[in-house]
Formats: structure tokens, sequence, C-alpha cells
């Protein structure tokens, strides 16, 4: 990674031309802090973005105006990087989302980097909208921002170079700076040399491993790294993977494992078209009892070009169906634990 070119999350493949943004506010001015969230917004169930629409878990779609890059559902709204990038703005603007418009937030957040904690009160990221070096090459700034209050409780350049002197992208190339994780009170960045623990609650830093030391298998960092739930929330049901075919959900009460169906018909591929070349899926989460969740790989008949479909499975039949609106590939929110579709069932 670098700082001139973000690699894009896997699932970023759908975009469409920006709609205009509306109920845009003005800005605040850096360093001045957010506004304190208002209200709240669905962040359980399967939320996922297409072009500027988000699609939260109870069906609700929030209008970023421009089409979505990353984002994540924390207190007060959607906080989204927009896909707005040209040689002009590397780093668009950070803006906040919710029912009633979107509003810029000052900074200039690497997208991969959006991080939240467990209560999603606390957001992380890596800032690039400050000082720049020679080269134009932004710094990169660690902050933690309380969203309930709106209160920037951490920012620090410490350890991400010095733009007098060092070439920013050439140390970035070697050594890239990064959110590991946020727990419930502590925020983890990746400085070029050292990772620095963030008090949530007072915004106090220390180091707490050197860069290159395996921090990995320390229990701080394992704190951070959990596993999808395969288990369906009433515990009647679980997702197993075999090595080899299509997923299967088992039932805990014994019996027959029921094996999980998903055809080109179910893709939405008119018989009488090419077919996929391939077509897989794998299922890591629940959106209810009867549901499962997970994604599809299909590969195009002509040239081989793949899309990742987002797909649910039913019990006690195994059928499979395309979410409808992310045929052509889906963005999911960063930081979702454990990395799975649906990190927390809707009730």
């Amino acid at each position: 990674m670098t700082t001139h070119r973000t690699v894009l999350p896997a699932l970023a493949l759908l975009l469409v031309p920006a709609l205009a943004a509306c109920g845009d506010d003005p800005a605040p001015e850096a360093g001045s802090g957010w506004p304190a969230a208002e209200g709240t917004v669905e962040a359980r169930g399967l939320v996922w973005a297409a072009g500027p629409t988000i699609h939260l878990g109870d069906g609700t779609p929030l209008d970023a105006g421009d089409p979505v890059r990353a984002f994540v559902v924390g207190e007060g709204g959607a906080y989204v990087v927009p896909d707005t990038r040209s040689d002009d703005e590397t780093w668009p603007e950070l803006v906040r989302v919710d029912g009633q418009g979107r509003q810029g937030l000052g900074v200039h957040a690497e997208p991969d980097s959006l991080s939240l904690s467990p209560d999603r009160r606390y957001l992380a990221f890596l800032d690039h909208g400050g000082e720049r070096d020679a080269y134009d090459t932004p710094l990169a700034e660690a902050v933690v921002v309380d969203l309930r209050t709106g209160r920037e409780v951490h920012r620090s350049a410490e350890g991400m170079g010095d733009p007098a002197t060092d070439d920013l992208a050439d140390l970035y190339e070697d050594a890239p700076p990064a959110v590991l994780g946020v727990s419930a009170d502590h925020a983890y960045f990746l400085t070029p040399g050292e990772v620095v623990a963030v008090e949530l609650a007072s915004g106090e830093a220390e180091v707490v491993s050197d860069a290159n030391s395996g921090y990995d298998d320390q229990p701080w960092y394992a704190a951070l790294s959990s596993e999808p739930e395969l288990t369906s929330p009433g515990g009647a049901w679980t997702i197993r993977q075999p090595p080899r075919g299509a997923p299967q959900l088992v039932p805990a009460a014994g019996g027959a494992p029921v094996t999980t169906r998903l055809t080109a018909a179910d893709l939405g591929v008119d018989p009488l078209e090419p077919q996929p070349r391939d077509l897989g899926w794998r299922l890591d989460s629940w959106l209810d009892d009867a549901t499962a969740a997970g994604i599809a790989t299909v590969s195009a008949s002509l040239d081989g070009a793949q899309t990742f479909p987002l797909v649910t499975c039913t019990v006690p039949d195994g059928a499979c169906r395309v979410v409808p609106g992310t045929e052509d590939g889906a963005i999911l929110p960063e930081s979702r634990a454990g990395g799975a579709v649906v990190p927390t069932p809707l009730p």
C-alpha cells in the first residue's frame, strides 16, 4: 500500500454514476471536533452498499450522494469514504450520512483504516488531510473520535515519519501504517516502527510493541481477532464448509445435513444467455434463525471476469438466493467482527 494508490476492498465491484448530493451541511473546521451523534441507525443485520446507496439491515436506504468506496455504521449514522478520487483528490473527505442527509467531517480517512469499537461509539482511522512532504505525500495521523459527543479524543503523527526530511510514500510503501483494531477500551495503531495503544476514554497513548517484534502473538492482539459465528442465533443449525462442494447446514438435533443449492437461474441469468463459467459460494454467518448469509463467486463465461454477489440460504430446504441489488457485487462495511457478512443478526 502506498499513499498514492489504495487497494479497494475485494467486494467493491459495483460503481454507478454519482447522484447529486442532497442535504449537505458545511464541514467543521479541522480540529474543532465533530457534531455529536443525533438519533440512531440500525447497524445489525445485513448491511451493504452499491453505488451511492447504503442499505441498512432494517431495509432503510441511506443516500451517500457519491459512490461509496468504504464505510462503517456507528453512532449517529454511516461514516463514508466516497469514491470521488481524482489527481487532485487522492483522499476524499469523510462524510457522515443519516436519514437527514450528509455532512463533511473535515478529515481525509484511509478507506480501509475505518475501525469501530464494539459498542460503535468510537471511530479510529488514519487521516491524510494534514502536512505533506516535498513530494506532496500527506503525513498519516492516528485519530480517535467519540461519535457520541463529537470529541476528537486523540490525534497524533508520532512515529509516522517527518515530512521535512522523509519521502513518506517510500516509507509507507515499506512499512504501511494501519489501524490494527479497536477493543472495548483501546484503539491499536501500527506506525512504521511501533504499535501504539490509545485509551478510548482519555486519548492517552502508549507504545505496546515494536512493529517488527511479532506482536501478533501478544494477548491484546489475539483479543482483537474473532471467528465468524457459524451457529444460528437459536442454536438449531450450524454452517459447515466441506473441503469440496457446496456449504452445508447441519441440524444440531441430529439428522442429515442440508446441502445448499445455488444455480445460474438464482443469479438472474436467463437460460438463453451464456451461463457462468464457474459458480461457488461460502456461508459465514446468520441473518436470522432460518437464514444463513455469505458471498458467491461468479466467473463470466466469456472472459472469466468475477463478480461477488451476496447470497442467503434458508433451512430446511437449502435454497440460496442472491440479495437483490448485489448481482454485480457489493461493498460491505469495514471493521466487521470476524469478517462476517452479518456480524450481528437482527433480533
